[in-house]
């Protein structure tokens, strides 16, 4: 007897035997009823005889007879253990049935498995069947008619399989169906299943005790038998959306790479509105792994890890909880399966309506809240000047408008989003799900440690992944730091190690140029940037035919992605476009890796790091130094403070433990030379005023004088003091002496006093005053002493100032100056208090501007040499002065200048001897460095002064070979760029007590727009720096541009003899049009009276040593953007003329914005352009050589003009371009303006890396 009563409209759902509701008598007598029934009929075969039933009444009437096995028939199979399939035929074929029925064993229960839709009035839900992979075990049984990849026919019956489970009772029946149930694997792709409402009916309290009956199941509607884990479908759904669209952007990728423009967009996150029975959900996701996502939903940030199985299986893994998950896309909604229960969560497509092209936005017809209908006119773009109407491609809404008229838009840019307008929600079915659960318990562990949380952020963004950059800098900007709880964490410096490492593998694929040793191998002088496009051409040739240290570089950075082969494999491809993605996203903001960095700096025992972390530190110091200077300093900060200042705190302590024995030695009386000791002590070269004043205070009268001489011999080292004298006034002690300067005698005074004392002392001052010489200028020095530093300077200035005004000296002094050292400040020049005042009409007046400096090492530092500027102290480190100078006569030629004094020397070499650096000079210039970084940083880019210089004092006698001393230059001098520095000079000091001999030579070290550094050897210049000339004016303008002007071009590449420069010594000659020839003329740099600059250029090198000699063409983008009419093109005719007939080469530095377009000339400009490329073709095909130096971008005529001198099979000449340098016929701006499709920047277009290089029409980068 088997119970059908769970139907929904008289179709059967779930079938049992034997019923739950009858007594065994009573099963008996319906068994008896029916065989009756048969008999009495005559029937012979299998049949079902249907019966109803009634609990309250307890009687049975009689429905139908089914001459037929019903579908149910499994049921009766598992309880009796026979196959009535098997006996129909038999008997058919005419056997018999012996014996009784066989009695029912255990409990059987079947289930319909359907393709409906129980959300939707269980309306058939017909498709494809995606996976079909039904459950065993015991006591389970599958009678299917379908397999995976059929489809479920609307016209037909919607059953896909039978599901029987059979137990010795029926709660072990119906637990057996249940798990059954839940392992099947079922996903109809555009259908629906009733799985998940069959689980949820054979839980159902009437199912479970039997009293379920044939219109129960009719009176349920979807909200009683809602699926499980709604949240999760939800999530899941906004990580499967992510992933659709993240592989349209990747795809999108691989194409503009595979033209050599690879290119991704700023991706901040993802959002998508995914719907779950009528209710909305605004999802945002990131993905911060390859397997780990973030998702925000209503509030809630929850983290995902997703490991995909396969096509469709997903393990997904949400605070904590694992999920088996099947997922499968369609058009416009996922469906999505959670341990066995499914969810069709639909996606929001937006209805965005796309630009087909690059175009410019002529103007829009609709308005937020229009109705349109398919075909309507949305908007018109224009592209290449053809205009293309972009219509609605349905009837909807407007919902937004994401253009205006004249706005430029790319590929694929959203243009509005039209709603359809039947996609109204449907009305909700169940309550709005929760996920504040999810995401509290996904984010518990942050609270416990948010360095780990930290470093894990740092990582997804260090490889490419969506970090919210703005929330995380927020939080490292709250908290300081990186990992502020955890700096001295062993553990986690090797964390942030292993990350500093994946950054520079992958930085040191994006390095723009060429490596200074070649290391690539490479003499064509690429960079790795160029082969990794190189390489996105057609990852599919595993990079063959690159170099294989690049190869290399590419296994390291791929290898932090988990991709160990070159093999094109979709996760191959993936880790490109993050690798990509990466690099772009660090340009932008790279203030993550400054926190990290940061944080080592800071850590108290940063001196303890590994040894093995150097030569890391050096490689992110050497990838970062040009493109990312500020990570360059922090990580030259970080080697400086671990492993160079205790070398050098080291060579610091032997000066002072010396210092300190010369002393003790000078106060035991007798002992050692006096003169000798006094004259090493005025020697070293670290600051003693400190140190020589703490003593004063229980030494003796004669230690006291000592002291005292010291002090002021220290100060006064470039000048010779004659008759040096200790004398008393008012029971203070006081050295005088005397020295010569500029032809005036001059009397110095000196004393140290308590700061208390200091008014006596400058009473008592004044009656030596009167002792000295009528024809004597007069200078005092207070050398102060105090227990603890002023909080206020400028207090201290004005009372000073006060005091001395209120002092009668007897006459004008030439200056005053306090030296105060506090006994609770430190030993350096920075921990001195210095004050200068010079008599004026109404009164001693402070040198504000040097605060902080002693006169006479503004001397050594020739301060004196700006007095043609107006100055301004800014901030600096110790040991580095910076002033911003305004010219008194030109207001306009404002200047930076920083002063800097280098006390140490100590080279550090490796075992084999060889120099791997001077830390204490690269710290000063790189403090130097930083202080006009810092300043020109609060200054619009604009208003940065371009012209600035850097004066290194070097205290030690500079004792280096010349190749070593251009591999410190060399490494310094990347540092300088976007600085607008015009050149470093250094002085050494020679001679004894630290004088400076103004005959001996000074090293002047130029690096114009960092295109060549040059060392030359000068003597020093005896007169002050003069502001600038119009030439000067000229040559800061364009480098305010980041160009260099023609003329200081020839200068670089014409070094003069025994400059140490990169280009043979050389010599230029000037030519301009005499009539219609070229005549040397002689005239001051920037006179040229044309945009085009023409000369006789000779270089002399060991192979040539008589000289190489070339005509020069040279454009002047000073004048006119370097534009061309017929002034220029008579001049590069004659030029031609002249290489032909002296049959010399052409060498031309080009630089030009095309043809001149003025009211003044029309088409006669082309007409003289196009003479000028006949020429070129003349003097070309007669054999003359013209190479092409692109030192700038080339608009029009010019790129024209270098192909033909270049390009052409016969010509002889070669094309080299230099770093941001293009060739193009139109301009991007004009370009995008004009609707017209073009790269990122004018390099793109035709700069070298991109275009002119992998296509062979550039030879070499310069």
């Amino acid at each position: 007897v088997r119970d059908c009563s769970v139907q929904r409209r008289n179709q059967k759902i779930i079938e049992e035997a034997p019923s739950p509701v009858l007594t065994d008598e009573q099963d008996r007598f319906v068994r008896a009823a029916a065989q009756r029934l048969g008999e009495t009929a005559g029937y012979v075969n299998a049949g079902t005889v249907e019966f109803l039933f009634s609990p309250d009444d307890q009687a049975f009437w009689f429905m139908e007879v089914n001459a037929r096995l019903q579908v149910e028939h499994p049921v009766t199979e598992a309880t009796t253990g026979l196959d009535l399939v098997k006996m129909q035929l038999e008997i058919a074929g005419g056997a018999r049935l012996h014996g009784d029925p066989p009695p029912t064993r255990g409990h059987a229960i079947e289930v319909r498995l359907n393709a409906e839709d129980p959300e939707n009035q269980h309306a058939p839900s017909p498709g494809a069947v995606e996976i079909f992979r039904p459950a065993g075990g015991p006591g389970i049984r599958v009678d299917a008619g379908i397999e995976e990849d059929d489809v479920v026919a609307a016209e037909f019956d919607s059953m896909i399989a039978k599901i029987i489970a059979h137990g010795a009772t029926r709660a072990e029946a119906r637990a057996r169906l249940d798990r059954a149930l839940q392992e099947t694997a079922l996903v109809i792709r555009g259908g629906a299943s009733n799985r998940v409402f069959l689980r949820q009916l054979l839980a159902a309290p009437e199912v479970i005790d039997g009293t379920a009956d044939v219109g129960w199941l009719d009176g349920l509607v979807a909200a009683d038998v809602a699926a499980e884990y709604g949240e999760v479908a939800v999530v899941v759904g906004a990580v499967e959306s992510y992933d659709l669209d993240e592989e349209l952007e990747r795809r999108r990728f691989a194409s503009a790479a595979a033209r050599g423009r690879p290119d991704v967009a700023e991706r901040r996150a993802f959002t998508t509105e995914l719907t779950l029975r009528g209710n909305a959900y605004e999802c945002e996701v990131r993905r911060l792994a390859p397997r780990r996502y973030r998702v925000g939903v209503d509030g809630a940030v929850i983290d995902v890890e997703v490991e995909k199985l396969g096509r469709t299986e997903r393990r997904v893994e949400i605070a904590g909880s694992g999920y088996r998950i099947l997922s499968v896309p369609e058009e416009d909604s996922v469906l999505i399966d959670v341990r066995g229960a499914s969810h069709r969560v639909r996606r929001d497509l937006g209805g965005e309506v796309r630009s087909p092209s690059p175009a410019v936005v002529v103007s829009v017809a609709v308005e937020a809240g229009d109705f349109v209908t398919a075909g309507d006119r949305l908007a018109v773009l224009e592209a290449m000047k053809m205009e293309m109407t972009v219509t609605a491609p349905y009837d909807g809404r407007v919902r937004t408008v994401m253009i205006a008229p004249n706005l430029q838009v790319g590929v694929g840019v959203p243009l509005l989003i039209l709603e359809r307008e039947e996609a109204a929600a449907p009305a909700s079915t169940t309550d709005r799900l929760g996920f504040a659960a999810l995401g509290e318990a996904g984010h518990e562990g942050l609270r416990h440690n948010r360095c780990t949380h930290h470093l894990a952020e740092l990582e997804a963004l260090i490889l490419g992944y969506d970090v919210d950059l703005d929330r995380f800098e927020r939080v490292i900007d709250s908290e300081g730091l990186l990992c502020a709880d955890a700096l001295a964490d062993e553990a986690v410096w090797e964390r942030e190690a292993e990350l500093l490492e994946t950054l520079v593998d992958l930085m040191s694929l994006f390095r723009p140029e060429p490596a200074d040793d070649d290391d690539l191998g490479d003499h064509a002088r690429r960079s790795t940037r160029d082969y990794f496009f190189d390489y996105l051409r057609d990852p599919g040739a595993r990079g063959e035919g690159l170099p294989a240290s690049f190869v290399q570089r590419l296994r390291a950075g791929l290898a932090h992605y988990g991709i160990d082969s070159l093999d094109p494999k979709r996760r191959l491809r993936r880790a490109l476009y993050r690798m990509y993605s990466a690099n772009q996203r660090l340009r932008r903001r790279p203030g993550a890796i400054m926190a990290l960095l940061q944080g080592w700096r800071e850590a108290d025992d940063v001196a303890l790091f590994a040894a093995e972390y150097r030569p890391l530190l050096n490689r992110l110091a050497d990838e970062t130094r040009r493109r990312f200077p500020e990570i360059h300093e922090l990580a030259a900060e970080v080697i400086f403070e671990a492993f160079d200042r205790p070398l050098l705190e080291e060579t610091r302590a032997a000066v002072y433990e010396e210092a300190d024995g010369h002393l003790a030695a000078l106060a035991s009386a007798g002992t050692g030379d006096q003169q000798e000791l006094v004259r090493a002590l005025v020697k070293a070269s670290q600051p003693l005023k400190t140190t020589l004043a703490r003593r004063f205070g229980d030494a003796s009268r004669d230690m006291r004088r000592l002291l005292l001489e010291i002090m002021a011999r220290r100060y006064y080292r470039m000048r010779s003091l004659e008759d040096v004298a200790h004398v008393e006034a008012d029971g203070i002690g006081f050295l005088t002496a005397s020295y010569a300067h500029e032809g005036t005698s001059i009397t110095l005074i000196a004393t140290h006093v308590d700061h208390p004392r200091l008014p006596e002392a400058v009473q008592a001052s004044a009656a030596l005053v009167a002792r000295a010489p009528d024809d004597h200028d007069i200078v005092i020095d207070f050398y102060g002493w105090r227990d603890s530093a002023v909080d206020d300077p400028a207090l201290t200035a004005r009372e000073v100032a006060a005091l001395l005004d209120g002092t009668d000296f007897g006459r004008p002094l030439r200056r005053v100056v306090l030296a105060v050292s506090a006994a609770s400040g430190g030993a350096g020049m920075a921990d001195i208090e210095q004050y200068t005042y010079r008599p004026g009409a109404d009164g001693y007046r402070e040198e504000r501007e040097i605060r902080g400096l002693h006169p006479m090492m503004g001397k050594r530092l020739e301060v004196w040499r700006l007095s043609n500027f107006a100055l301004e102290r800014l901030p600096s480190a110790d040991d580095t002065y910076l002033f911003r100078g305004r010219a008194h006569d030109n207001p306009r030629d404002e200047r930076l200048f920083a002063l800097s004094e280098v006390r140490d020397l100590t080279a550090v070499r490796d075992e084999d001897g060889r120099l791997i650096g001077l830390p204490n000079l690269e710290r000063i210039f790189a403090e130097a460095c930083a202080a006009i970084r810092r300043f020109q940083g609060s200054l619009p880019s604009q208003r940065r002064p371009v012209w600035n210089r850097i004066l290194l004092y070097v205290w030690p006698t500079i004792d280096l070979e010349p190749d070593e001393m251009g591999l410190i230059v060399n490494r310094l001098a990347p540092a300088t760029e976007g600085l607008g520095i015009e050149k470093v000079v250094v002085r050494s000091q020679v001679g004894d007590f630290g004088s400076t001999d103004r005959g001996a030579p000074e090293f002047e070290i130029l690096n114009p727009e960092g295109a060549g550094v040059t060392i030359r050897a000068r003597e020093p210049r005896p007169e002050p720096l003069e502001p600038l000339d119009d030439y000067a004016q000229k040559v800061v303008r364009l480098r305010t541009r980041g160009i260099l002007h023609p003329y200081e071009l020839i200068r670089m590449i014409t070094p003069a003899d025994g400059d140490a420069a990169g280009f043979p010594r050389g010599a230029f000659a000037e030519c301009d049009l005499d009539g219609d020839r070229l005549v040397p003329v002689s005239r001051p740099p920037g006179e040229n009276t044309a945009n085009i600059i023409v000369g006789e250029i000779t270089s002399f090198t060991t192979k040539h040593p008589e000289g190489m000699t070339r005509i020069l063409i040279a454009g002047d983008p000073s004048r006119g953007m370097g534009s061309l009419a017929e002034a220029e093109c008579r001049r590069i005719n004659a030029a031609l003329e002249l290489a032909l007939e002296r049959r010399l080469p052409v060498e031309w530095y080009a630089v030009s914005a095309g043809a001149l377009i003025s009211m003044d000339s029309g088409t006669e400009n082309m007409d003289w352009i196009a003479l000028v490329l006949r020429r070129i073709i003349e003097f070309t095909q007669a054999g003359g050589e013209l190479n092409v130096v692109v030192t700038g971008i080339n608009v029009g005529a010019q790129p024209y003009w270098n192909a033909e001198a270049t390009m052409l099979m016969h010509t002889k000449g070669i094309l080299v371009m230099a770093p941001d340098s293009a060739m193009v016929l139109t301009g991007k701006q004009a370009l995008d303006y004009s609707g017209g499709v073009s790269a990122q920047d004018n390099q793109g277009i035709g700069g070298y890396e991109q275009i002119m290089g992998p296509n062979g029409q550039a030879q070499y980068s310069a």
